[in-house]
């Protein structure tokens, strides 16, 4: 159906279940453990633990040399998404 409409799919490559009962400080180790590149990481702003765990995750990720990007911005360099298509991670160059 997406495809019909002219739109990709966008899925995530790495979810820490921050919608589960655990503490900010295991989302940030499954987030940091599990990065890779082209990763798109599946985070809920509204539950309370995530926006507590968020500022060491991108500290973390920085640190490693990560940046952060729009979806469009990490798929402009590959000739951006197609139509039906469905994306589980960026383009790992």
């Amino acid at each position: 159906m997406a495809g019909q409409e002219g739109l990709a799919v966008v899925m995530w490559s790495l979810d820490p279940q921050d919608w589960k009962r655990i503490a900010p400080l295991t989302i940030e180790r499954r987030v940091l453990d599990f990065a890779r590149p082209g990763a798109i990481v599946s985070l809920h702003d509204r539950y309370a633990r995530t926006p507590v765990a968020l500022p060491r995750i991108l500290t973390g990720l920085t640190a490693r040399g990560y940046t952060f990007v729009t979806v469009p911005e990490m798929f402009a360099d590959s000739g951006g998404t197609h139509p039906g298509i469905v994306y589980h991670h960026g383009p790992r160059l």
